[in-house]
């Protein structure tokens, strides 16, 4: 009873969550407001928000924030046709949410303020007030970043140079850089430090992304996409002059150390760890969000520099801004909101925390920012190329800049391929891309109301053959008793199947003839047929690659871990001392986090300082020396040992690194198959003993036959959760470098919330169900041959 109470409360009160703090007093404007932050940016905004409310009692405001999981929070309250009114977002997502007309467009809004001024005595806004880049950063005109209506509010922003370690410099007796440093300088300098400071061997921790590579090109006046982003600049031979030169410092030059190019996706030995380390003398291109971290180092002096100049100074810059949705039921309420969000005050307070930059030209120049009793002691070169910079813009199909960045990571950091070579593919996969149907074509609206019609008629002709069969095969009467009982006690089971896993699944297989991006209700969803399918399995090579390689994880993850479950689960059951420790010590990672354990993993797994190939390295010259004697024999270029696992040698070392991880979580199998080995009799093997069968024969004549039905019990369940193999794949590699561990659910995570693609994942979701039913069924109807049950010989 008490159970049934608490299941039921607990249900009613997630029911009502959606209610509460829905409305406010009679006649209150309740407006949402929904933004990320730390501790510290989360006490700023909710201090604006108290303000606020003091001072508009007719209007209450529901506070929202998602640090972690804020774009997944905002794509969902979208897609359920209610928006927050205000929103935090970088100036990169505009084209993306105005392309969409789900923004408001705030100019006239502003434009009134400027010429009438705020009754009620606040701050209004002009566009003078703002340093121009952050304001043009939220304009968009359909087509075009920079121009046309504005969309948001800016609070803050930061531009990306260099951090540099001043102790070093002096020590290697090189002046530090200065605003007016070049790139030439730039190789000069971390060449010369990396030399005469060999305890110290780098010059700079260089952190490539998408948009530091482009500061750096469009320092030299080089753009890297066509202004419709629709195909690469390939043959400006600028490009290719300013690519060379960057794979010079992460491939040509890395081994020299003279200019190290620090793996970006690498969450342990990251640019920011060997800058604070003293493994580096600079570290960049990086923002001012650094600022807080490296404010707590207490053994060298360090500063900032803006970039290197090319043939033209400038950054690119990273502006956040309060958006209004267009849907807000309150605009001129939810404007206030967002304009009382970046006033001032809230963009000084901003400002004492290091995090970022104002985006109000007059805080900006205060004293707020400009604090020259804190580091860095030159805040005021984050100002310098504000005017001659632009904003971080990509195009609004996310594919882009991850097909751009797997081939950067081949050729500039992996040096797998040449700067034309990967050039030319990125130009062809885009291209294939433009050309796909599910892009180019027009589709109608898709028929909601004769889906759900048909549903309905299925459910309902569910629903009476079930009441049919229960009326034929109706039970006694104390038989009808028990079975209502039973029937209470699975009906919320029964209900939570039904709306939360049936509903659902249902949901997903009719989207999966669809065309739907997730960011708007689905009444906007398009009918495409069989296009997703189509597309999947004729025109999506990553869809291929990312099959195969699970596929690959599935045929060597399955037979080692199920062996050494075997294997530990033999050794559990011989009663040896400790027996009880072990099997709980064996069982506990299976139980821990799944994104702890990654981060663990990745620890171990690192190349250079790794945990394993620490272990192997003494191993590795005999190793290296067999390998080279036996590829001079057949002309095949062996790898280097030891690998570097989830790094350049991932294409061959991935997938037994996530399998060697994999082994950490066998407790579960091992304590199934330790149950099984328990409940074989004894008295077999004392028959077996008898006839003379030794140990080994005794396992193989005896433990198999009768483990077969566990056997084949943990061999299905660990085929079916090696096809969804993500957690780790995501915290460890994020799929790279390029597509060297991009598992199929990973890959369909990318699509669904990355790419915005929800028709087309939810039909990579059921090609994953049809395969693992398929493989599913191949098991059993194997094990029909080779299980042994006992139970069912007479």
């Amino acid at each position: 009873m008490v159970a049934a109470v608490v299941v039921l409360w607990s249900f009613f009160r997630v029911l009502a969550r959606p209610f509460e703090g829905g409305a406010g007093n009679p006649g209150q404007t309740v407006l949402t407001v929904l933004h990320w932050g730390d501790m510290e940016e989360d006490r700023i905004v909710r201090q604006l928000v108290a303000t606020f409310e003091a001072a508009n009692p007719d209007i209450r405001i529901r506070r929202i924030n998602a640090p972690a999981d804020y774009y997944a929070k905002l794509k969902t309250m979208f897609a359920s046709g209610e928006p927050p009114d205000v929103m935090f977002l970088n100036a990169r997502d505009i084209p993306t949410y105005a392309g969409l007309d789900l923004l408001l467009d705030v100019q006239p809004l502003m434009r009134a303020d400027a010429e009438a001024g705020d009754a009620a005595g606040e701050v209004a806004f002009s566009p003078d007030a703002f340093l121009k880049p952050t304001l043009d950063s939220f304009r968009f005109d359909g087509s075009k970043h920079g121009k046309g209506g504005l969309y948001g509010l800016p609070s803050n922003f930061t531009g990306l140079g260099f951090y540099y370690n001043k102790t070093m410099f002096d020590e290697a007796g090189v002046a530090p850089p200065d605003e007016r440093w070049t790139w030439d300088e730039f190789e000069t300098k971390t060449r010369q430090v990396a030399e005469r400071v060999p305890s110290r061997p780098y010059g700079c921790a260089l952190e490539l992304t998408g948009d530091s590579f482009r500061a750096i090109l469009q320092t030299f006046g080089v753009e890297l996409f066509s202004p419709d982003f629709k195909r690469f600049l390939l043959h400006d031979p600028r490009l290719v002059t300013v690519l060379e030169r960057v794979r010079r410092w992460t491939v040509d030059e890395k081994a020299t150390r003279a200019v190290l190019a620090t793996d970006p996706y690498d969450s342990v030995n990251s640019g920011a760890g060997y800058f604070t380390l003293q493994k580096a003398a600079m570290y960049g291109p990086a923002g001012r969000w650094m600022v807080p971290e490296f404010r707590n180092i207490r053994d060298f002096e360090w500063d900032f520099v803006p970039m290197p100049r090319g043939t033209r100074r400038g950054t690119v810059l990273y502006v956040a801004a309060w958006s209004v949705a267009k849907a807000t039921r309150h605009p001129n309420a939810a404007w206030k909101l967002a304009r009382h969000l970046a006033t001032p005050a809230g963009q000084e307070q901003l400002s004492r925390t290091g995090l970022a930059i104002p985006s109000l030209r007059s805080v900006a120049t205060g004293p707020a920012f400009m604090d020259p009793a804190l580091p860095p002691v030159h805040d005021e070169r984050f100002l310098l190329d504000v005017e001659d910079s632009w904003p971080s813009v990509w195009p609004p199909d996310s594919r882009m800049q991850r097909r751009f960045g797997d081939h950067l990571q081949d050729c500039l950091r992996l040096g797998r391929t040449t700067i034309s070579q990967s050039l030319a593919d990125a130009q062809r996969d885009w291209t294939e891309e433009q050309e796909s149907p599910l892009r180019t074509g027009v589709f109608p609206r898709a028929p909601w109301k004769a889906i759900i019609g048909i549903i309905s008629v299925v459910v309902l002709g569910l629903v009476i053959s079930a009441t049919v069969a229960l009326w034929r095969w109706r039970p006694g009467r104390l038989r009808a008793a028990e079975a209502r009982a039973g029937y209470l006690m699975a009906l919320p089971w029964m209900f939570g199947f039904s709306v939360f896993i049936a509903g659902p699944m249902v949901l997903s297989l009719v989207l999966s003839f669809m065309r739907w991006r997730g960011l708007s209700t689905l009444d906007h969803a398009e009918w495409v047929g069989l296009l997703n399918y189509r597309q999947m399995f004729g025109n999506d090579p990553r869809f291929h690659r990312a099959l195969w390689l699970t596929v690959k994880y599935a045929a060597l993850g399955v037979p080692v871990l199920q062996t050494a479950a075997l294997l530990a689960a033999v050794l559990m059951n011989e009663g040896v001392r400790g027996t009880r420790f072990f099997r709980a010590t064996w069982y506990l990672p299976s139980v821990l986090a799944g994104a702890g354990m990654a981060i663990m993993w990745r620890w171990v797994f690192d190349g250079e300082h790794g945990l394993l190939n620490t272990a192997l390295r003494p191993l590795a010259g005999p190793a290296n020396a067999l390998l080279g004697f036996l590829a001079r024999q057949v002309g095949w270029t062996p790898p280097t040992l030891p690998p570097d696992w989830v790094g350049a040698d991932a294409d061959w070392a991935g997938v037994p690194a996530f399998v060697i991880a994999a082994l950490w979580t066998i407790g579960g199998s091992m304590l199934i198959y330790l149950a099984g080995l328990q409940g074989i009799p004894r008295t077999l093997y004392e028959a077996a003993a008898i006839d003379g069968a030794g140990p080994l024969r005794r396992f193989v004549r005896v433990t198999l036959p009768m483990l077969s039905p566990v056997i084949l019990f943990n061999v299905v369940i660990a085929l079916i959760g090696s096809f969804q193999v993500f957690t780790m794949a995501y915290i460890m590699t994020q799929g790279g470098p390029g597509d060297s561990t991009r598992f199929y659910v990973l890959y369909l995570y990318n699509n669904a919330f990355e790419n915005h693609q929800m028709g087309y994942a939810s039909a990579m979701a059921w090609v994953l169900l049809l395969i693992i039913l398929a493989l599913t069924g191949l098991v059993l109807w194997q094990g029909k041959k080779r299980v042994h049950y006992e139970g069912l010989r007479t």
